[in-house]
């Protein structure tokens, strides 16, 4: 009697085309032998009778494992070497002389990859037979039910090396899926099945890669809608292997064969991606009712994959299959081996070619390879998240903050000094935590608080700067830390600290630039450090010295942005900075620049708003609101009053909008500072000056309440002094003296108690000043006018004493020398 069936053991036969043979399994291929009827083209053969065996010189044959159209697989004993092998023998009828050309192609092969061939030899009645090692184990496709991601990748870079062997011997597998790669009991990998093999032509080597050009499917048959397998009525499936235009199993095939070109080496690297596909999914890339339908579906769309990847997929991974599959043969890997090495890298934890992390995953990627020391200072990668929460939108403007849960930040922290699993697990959930936190709200947390934080995250990075002062980056944590304290203190008025904190990130962006061209990273952590300082600077009153640094800035993203001008984020910060150095030309008088580049910064920012492939950025529409209200500012100083209050229009309509979807205090504030600019435009328009004052009421009224809510930010209080000045400027206008003197009064309260907390602040001397110059003109003794004048000049003397390029207190302080000149009436 018959030996039992053993569903385990496979060999790999090389063997006749597809059209001979049947398969059981849709995922099969049709010419290739497998040990189950499950899994391969041969049915298994428990059920042939002892004396059907037949009999081959020099081997005992055991039992039968397979049997197909072509022929049937038997593990036999090799006597001379006493060995178990798999012999393929040919039923009569088949293809001897294929047969035999493929048994040589893989003979030719010896990879530990490939199963070896042991011997090629001939029956009795004269048909070949082929003695193979005998495998024992499982599929690929059998294996990823339930084997582990590592696992599999590391029996995927094995397929990928066997392939590479294969090409660098000038032959192409045709037919590369996870059914035909076998994974043996001790965790060796074969690549299986062979049979379609193919030795390339000179000429077709020295054409690798293929053109890209996919000509219409030209298949061979009567019907040009039907696929061409030679099967019999009823049995067509989509995931058969093909033979004759086609070759191939269709939902693992590279579109330009599935279109009817020659296959090449750039077929065989798009098969490895399908079978990374495969095992990142746990399904073929493509799936369809019939050849025709799959085969359309590979030519014309992208796997599932692509278009919506699971969280559960790491990106990377992702991007490496991306590529190894692209539709374009030129824009795959050069190479098997070229892909086994980025899966290598993932494996290794290191980053891949085709994918840029985002600079927390290189974070936690550092704490894992440095665990003794993320357990001593495991805060370190909490702050991390929590630096990029408390000051992500500080960058912009010294104004604006953010909002995170501080209680959660407080109790993480503690779970992250346990140990360094817990702190990488915190990175992960702060930092998803964080980005959501952004925009939806969260608990308040005071300024103080943000800053404690940010110090406690500093002083962790530069302890491990002093232990690893050559590790990058250690280095950019600890200059992206400064650069955000730096931001938080300069809101907070703590100018010391806020200088000393932006020359220390921009020293450590400079040696990390200097020390890594390649990485655009620490060249856009340096511009964007050099345009937070640049800011500060001007808020110090060193205007020139700010255009110099803001020039260093614009500059580097000038570049950036042309070397790739359609990534969005580089046309945003050029945006951002024109913006800038527009304001930066308005103080020194430039207005004709002021005007340049403002507009440049509102076209860019239109343009931003109209590309339908950029991401959203719910800052574009604020900041395109500024950009409008700095025009309009600057044509109202060049007396062009219609047009600038047409602009202003614009603005304050923008900021309305936004207030309404989303009332933060950056939103609200801007809406104000656009209505109190439009109404100081209006004050110089008769007839439009009584608008003026609502706009100056409701913006006031505004401001108030933000300084209520939040006493430490001296912005908004100055944004309440600077609206009430205005209003009693344009009260004194309309002839309503007694309210106009109470609104400049409760103006120049407010900002001599600005002055008291920060001397070295011109902008608030220059208000004042001008606040003092209003009541001496609504002073009707001359006297008393006079010492309000005095004491303007004092003021004013003050504001171009730190800030002397200042053009504007230059005008104001030259307004008010004329006014002292006015002899007594």
């Amino acid at each position: 009697m018959n030996e039992p069936h053993d569903p385990n053991v496979t060999s790999d036969l090389p063997s006749a085309p597809a059209d001979s043979l049947r398969a059981a399994d849709p995922l099969a291929t049709t010419d290739h032998v497998r040990g189950s009827a499950s899994s391969d083209g041969f049915e298994p053969g428990a059920d042939e009778p002892v004396n059907d065996l037949p009999t081959v010189p020099g081997y005992r044959v055991l039992r039968e494992i397979a049997r197909g159209g072509m022929g049937k697989v038997l593990a036999a004993l090799d006597l001379g070497l006493d060995r178990d092998v798999a012999l393929k023998i040919l039923l009569p009828g088949a293809n001897a002389d294929r047969f035999v050309r493929e048994s040589k192609i893989t003979a030719r092969l010896p990879h530990p990859g490939i199963p070896p061939v042991h011997a090629l030899g001939t029956l009795a009645d004269g048909s070949p037979f082929l003695a193979m090692k005998l495998i024992v184990g499982q599929t690929l496709a059998a294996e990823m039910k339930t084997a582990d991601r590592p696992r599999l990748l590391q029996a995927f870079t094995q397929v990928c090396q066997a392939v590479g062997f294969a090409h660098s011997r000038g032959v192409i597998h045709r037919d590369l899926k996870p059914a035909n790669v076998m994974i043996g009991t001790f965790g060796e990998v074969q690549v299986m099945d062979w049979g379609l093999a193919k030795y390339l032509t000179s000429r077709e080597i020295a054409d690798e890669p293929r053109s890209s050009a996919v000509p219409p499917v030209a298949f061979v048959g009567t019907d040009p809608n039907q696929t061409t397998d030679h099967r019999a009525p009823g049995e067509s499936t989509d995931n058969e292997t093909q033979a004759g235009t086609v070759l191939g199993t269709p939902v693992y095939m590279a579109p330009e064969v599935a279109a009817g070109n020659a296959a090449t080496k750039a077929a065989d690297v798009y098969g490895l991606g399908a079978i990374l596909c495969a095992l990142l999914t746990g399904r073929p890339p493509y799936t369809g009712g019939t050849v025709a339908d799959v085969l359309k579906k590979v030519m014309t769309t992208d796997p599932v994959l692509f278009v919506t990847a699971s969280s559960s997929i790491p990106p990377a991974l992702v991007a490496i299959c991306r590529k190894a599959m692209a539709r374009n043969p030129d824009a795959r890997y050069p190479s098997a081996e070229e892909v086994a090495s980025e899966v290598h890298r993932w494996l290794a934890d290191e980053p891949v070619s085709v994918y840029r992390e985002p600079w927390t995953a290189r974070v936690v990627r550092w704490a894992r390879r440095r665990k003794t020391t993320v357990v001593a200072a495991g805060v370190l990668l909490l702050t991390t998240a929590i630096a990029a929460t408390a000051t992500a939108m500080l960058v912009w403007r010294e104004e604006q903050q953010t909002k995170f849960a501080w209680q959660r930040a407080e109790e993480e922290t503690i779970k992250a000094t346990e140990n360094a699993d817990t702190a990488i697990k915190v990175v992960h959930d702060l930092s998803h935590y964080v980005n959501l936190v952004e925009f939806s709200g969260g608990q308040a947390v005071t300024d103080q608080q943000r800053k404690a934080t940010l110090d406690a995250a500093l002083a962790s990075y530069e302890r491990l700067l002093a232990l690893h002062p050559d590790d990058a980056t250690v280095r950019s944590a600890v200059a992206r830390t400064h650069r955000y304290r730096a931001n938080l203190t300069r809101v907070l008025g703590e100018m010391g600290e806020a200088e000393k904190s932006y020359r220390e990130a921009s020293q450590h962006y400079r040696e990390l630039a200097a020390a890594h061209p390649e990485e655009s990273d620490y060249r856009i952590g340096l511009a964007e450090t050099s345009r937070d300082f640049a800011l500060f600077v001007k808020a110090l009153g060193r205007l020139k010295e700010s255009a110099e640094i803001l020039g260093i800035s614009v500059r580097l993203y000038e570049e950036l942005w042309q070397a790739e001008p359609d990534k969005a984020s580089n046309q945003r910060m050029l945006a951002m900075m024109l913006l800038d150095w527009a304001e930066l030309d308005y103080l020194l008088g430039g207005f004709a620049d002021a005007e340049r580049r403002a507009g440049r910064s509102m076209e860019l920012y239109a343009l931003l708003a109209d590309r339908a492939a950029a991401r959203p950025e719910p800052l574009d529409p604020l900041f395109r609101g500024l950009a409008e209200n700095r025009l309009a500012m600057v044509l109202r100083e060049l007396g062009r009053l219609d047009d600038a209050i047409a602009v202003h229009d614009r603005a304050v309509e923008r900021f309305a909008g936004l207030t309404k979807l989303s009332a933060t205090r950056d939103n609200l504030l801007y809406s104000y500072l656009a209505q109190a600019e439009r109404a100081l435009t209006r004050s110089r328009v008769p007839g439009r000056q009584t608008a003026g004052i609502i706009d100056l009421d409701n913006a006031i009224i505004g401001c108030e309440q933000l300084v209520k809510q939040f006493p430490l930010i001296p912005a908004y209080l100055r944004s309440q002094g600077s609206g009430t000045l205005y209003r009693g400027r344009l009260k004194a206008l309309l002839g309503q003296r007694e309210s106009a003197a109470q609104d400049l009064t409760a103006a120049a309260k407010i900002f001599e108690s600005l002055i008291g907390k920060y001397q070295d602040i011109p902008v608030y001397r220059s208000f004042l000043g001008q606040t003092y110059m209003a009541l001496g003109q609504l002073d009707a003794d001359r006297q008393k006018a006079d010492e309000w004048y005095r004491k303007s000049q004092v003021m004013l003397e003050g504001a171009l004493k730190r800030s002397p390029e200042n053009a504007q207190d230059q005008k104001a302080l030259a307004d008010l020398s004329v006014l002292m000149k006015v002899p007594n009436p």
